[in-house]
């Protein structure tokens, strides 16, 4: 697909999320229920319910009370609630069909937009989640889809230099505050850590619209209209991003508790899994395929209940595929051929033209099967054979990259 015809179909949807968002976060334990009216809870809600009672020892909040706290409370199991909306796969469909480059230039667009003033309407319903004064905006979906394909860091940099406070930004903030309240794992430790630091500016710049538009009998000072306005949302962007600072101090204390928690690690292996990513951003490989190792990662926790090791082994698997993939795709294009983005043809590909050898085409492949036949297909995987399976891979791919730098092997 060609980025002009991506943008224009990007844009429609946008369009129809402003009008009848689809962004939502549902409670796993009630979608069950309504799925399963009248019958017993199975292992996975079970074990949700417990973790529950037996961190915090009472019910579990509805969502709708949840969100009416400031700061809000930071699950530390975000798996108890989902992310659902179909404008978001909808935008998903289109961006993997982009070139890499395209997907950057498409990521460029989305965050220009956030200086849109426009980007807002009032809604039908009564006080709708997020909204802000019942309008309601795509920056929601905005905010889910740049930070779930890697962009964290370009939002908050393209934050930080915004220069009005619009209505669809106190949107995207309360987007924000829900995205780390039930789901921080969607931001590294490190993303966490630098988050206040980015919004410190944007935080002391809108402080002082605050400020103008805010009646000062003392300095004799009366706000217009428009400094009135403008002043009342710059406090609702304010008051967000204060609860979001707290959050960020909240999710990054779970960051080190399941650190400390994580009795032996294995130091050659922690060592390995940093050298992994830095290579992968060394040689070009693509922000996605680093977000799908991280959030294997973060799936892979002393906390963690079978069902979140089944889902890791998935995403172990989905990296080294990408990893051939990818390295296939751009090897055969200095070839001026092409190759079938599959892990077969792929891997061939990079055997038949002595990327790999012989016996490294064997320990892949048979990596390969190991995680399809043990981890994917069964309904739950155990924590010992997750653990082999994360090192092994994390392995492999040290020497797979190693293998691309001395062949002078760029992806981008």
């Amino acid at each position: 697909m060609e980025l002009a015809e991506a943008w224009d179909r990007v844009q429609r949807i946008l369009l129809e999320e402003r009008v009848r968002p689809t962004v939502s976060y549902r409670d796993r334990v009630d979608e069950w229920r309504q799925e399963n009216q009248g019958k017993l809870f199975d292992e996975e809600m079970l074990e949700i319910t417990r973790r529950w009672s037996k961190l915090y020892m009472n019910p579990r909040p509805l969502l709708s009370k949840d969100r009416e706290c400031r700061p809000r409370h930071v699950h530390e199991f975000p798996g108890e609630y989902v992310f659902r909306s179909e404008n978001f796969n909808l935008l998903t469909i289109i961006y993997v069909e982009l070139s890499l480059e395209d997907r950057a230039s498409l990521m460029s667009f989305l965050t220009q937009l956030l200086s849109s003033r426009s980007s807002s309407r009032k809604s039908e319903n009564k006080d709708p989640f997020p909204s802000f004064r019942n309008y309601i905006s795509e920056f929601p979906l905005l905010a889910e889809f740049i930070v779930r394909h890697g962009h964290a860091q370009e939002l908050f940099e393209t934050l930080s230099s915004l220069a009005a406070p619009t209505i669809p930004l106190v949107t995207l903030f309360l987007e924000l505050e829900e995205m780390i309240a039930l789901n921080f794992t969607l931001f590294s430790d490190e993303e966490l850590k630098a988050i206040p630091r980015k919004l410190q500016p944007l935080l002391e710049h809108f402080g002082k619209i605050v400020k103008a538009g805010t009646f000062n009998s003392t300095r004799g000072h009366a706000p217009s209209d428009d400094q009135r306005e403008q002043g009342q949302i710059a406090r609702g962007i304010c008051d967000s991003i204060g609860g979001l600072l707290e959050e960020c101090r909240t999710a990054r204390h779970y960051y080190l508790k399941e650190e400390l928690l994580n009795e032996n690690p294995n130091l050659d292996i922690e060592s390995d899994k940093k050298k992994l990513t830095d290579s992968l951003s060394k040689l070009g490989f693509h922000n996605d395929l680093i977000a799908t190792l991280r959030k294997a990662e973060n799936l892979y926790k002393p906390t963690s209940d079978a069902f979140d090791l089944k889902n890791c082994i998935g995403l172990i698997r989905s990296f080294i595929e990408r990893l051939h993939t990818d390295s296939a795709a751009t090897i055969a294009g200095t070839m001026q051929t092409t190759v079938a983005d599959e892990w077969n043809p792929s891997t061939q590909f990079l055997r038949n033209n002595r990327i790999i050898t012989e016996q490294q085409d064997k320990l892949a492949r048979g990596l390969y099967a190991v995680l399809s036949d043990e981890g994917v297909h069964p309904v739950m995987a155990k924590r010992e054979f997750c653990r082999l399976a994360r090192n092994m891979v994390i392995e492999y791919g040290v020497m797979f990259l190693s293998i691309l730098e001395q062949k002078g092997i760029k992806i981008s």
